[in-house]
């Protein structure tokens, strides 16, 4: 008890230092940036958005397979918030509703992943399929 009582006094013997107000490290002081860490962080954030859509849209494709229509569904409408002009998520949905039963909605659905393709012929070649099967 007697360490204790003393301790007060050890440290009001020694002085507090205070940052200079060019001290980088200093609380309160912004951190600097590094060379590429703004390039670096936009391009992080993207690949993390490219590998969350693609896990959701292999989610989406796991409950489709196993039947599980309107987890699929719901999977994908999120995903379709995040990523609105994303022909397979469009792609996907439409095989979600075709495999419901729901063939106009595919088809139109499937159209939409057409227009958003960009050229990618296996979206266009998949999407023209579910249309064609939906017309029937």
């Amino acid at each position: 008890m007697a360490t204790l009582a003393t301790l007060p006094a050890c440290v009001a013997d020694r002085p507090i230092r205070q940052p200079a107000s060019s001290d980088a490290n200093a609380p309160g002081q912004p951190i600097p940036d590094t060379p590429g860490t703004a390039s670096r962080s936009a391009d992080d954030t993207i690949n993390v958005r490219e590998q969350t859509l693609a896990t959701m849209l292999g989610r989406a494709q796991t409950d489709r397979i196993a039947g599980r229509l309107q987890q699929a569904e719901a999977t994908l409408e999120t995903a379709l918030r995040i990523a609105p002009n994303d022909a397979r998520l469009w792609l996907e949905l439409a095989e979600v509703q075709f495999a419901a039963g729901e063939f106009e909605s595919a088809g139109a659905i499937a159209e939409r992943a057409i227009s958003l393709s960009s050229g990618n012929i296996q979206i266009i070649e998949a999407s023209q399929r579910i249309r064609a099967l939906s017309a029937q």
